[in-house]
Formats: C-alpha cells, sequence, structure tokens
C-alpha cells in the first residue's frame, strides 16, 4: 500500500495536530534540557497557532503526524543579534512574539523534526521547501541555521542550495 504524505503548508493544521508535532520537536530536540531553545510551553504553542501558520509546516504520513519543519521570520537586525549571540534562540523567538512580524527579510530554519522511521525520505527537505515557497513573495533576502546536527547542516545546505538564498551559519 502506498503512503499517503501530507504537508500543512497544502491543506492546513488543526491545533492538536500542532501539539503532537511539538511532542515530536520537544522529544528530539531534549528542549526542556537546554533553556537556550525556544521551548515548547502553552505560550509558544498558541502563538504560532494564531500567528506563525505560514512559517510552520506539519508533515503527516497517512493521516499520522510524523514530524514538522518550523522557520522564524526574522528582521535583519534580529537576525544580527542571533548571529553573533547576543540572543539564545528562546530571547529570538520572544522578540519575533513581541514585535509585528510583517517586516521579515530573513528565514531562520529552526527546526525540523522526524519520527525515525520517516527519516532520511526527504519529508524535511521538502517540509522546508514548501513552506519558503509560501513566504518568498515577501523579499526574503537571507536564511540562517544553527545547526546542531551533521544531518541538519546537510539538510539547511540543501535549502540553501535550492532556494539559492544566502545561507548564515550561528556557530554552536
Amino acid at each position: 500500500m502506498m503512503e499517503k504524505i501530507t504537508y500543512s503548508s497544502d491543506e492546513g493544521f488543526t491545533f492538536e495536530e500542532l501539539l503532537e508535532a511539538a511532542k515530536i520537536a520537544e522529544k528530539y530536540f531534549e528542549l526542556e534540557d537546554n533553556p537556550e531553545m525556544m521551548q515548547a510551553s502553552d505560550e509558544n504553542i498558541k502563538y504560532i497557532y494564531d500567528n506563525l501558520h505560514d512559517f510552520l509546516n506539519i508533515i503527516k504520513v497517512n493521516n499520522k503526524v510524523v514530524g514538522s519543519t518550523f522557520i522564524f521570520p526574522c528582521s535583519e537586525k534580529q537576525m544580527s543579534k542571533f548571529i553573533s549571540k547576543k540572543i539564545s534562540e528562546a530571547e529570538l523567538f520572544e522578540d519575533i512574539m513581541n514585535k509585528p512580524i510583517t517586516n521579515f527579510s530573513a528565514l531562520y530554519l529552526a527546526g525540523a523534526t522526524i519520527t525515525p522511521e520517516y527519516r532520511r525520505k526527504g519529508l524535511a527537505f521538502q517540509g522546508f521547501k514548501k513552506t519558503i515557497e509560501k513566504v518568498k513573495t515577501r523579499k526574503i533576502t537571507k536564511l540562517l541555521y544553527w545547526p546542531l546536527l551533521e544531518a541538519g547542516e546537510r539538510l539547511c545546505r540543501k535549502i540553501a542550495e535550492t532556494t539559492k538564498l544566502p545561507l548564515i551559519k550561528r556557530n554552536p
């Protein structure tokens, strides 16, 4: 039987699907152990649901959530502060929450999480690609990334190559 893969960028998502995706990300990145990273708190999840639909892509296989990709829209100033380590990822997200997201020119490839049985099938790549295509009607000049794993490094480089956008790395 052929598996049906769907992306929320094409068909939307429910709050329950967002919660499921957040659980997968929380487990994968061990968020509770790292205060530098954006936390999957109730407040953050609600903000994402209410304000950042276009920047989250929930990936499902046969209607079951198997992962997600998430991008932060950033201004040049926010990007600069994050890349130079003046602010953490958690502080970057808080700054985004406190300012309107209408004026952004950079995209931070914040996270890609896929359950183990569906990794290495191109799902995260497609998730990021579809999201960038959806928001690229605005003038996006740069992609940012903070690689925690080699797989993340490869994924971000492939996204930059495909989108032909410059890629700026925040060193660990």
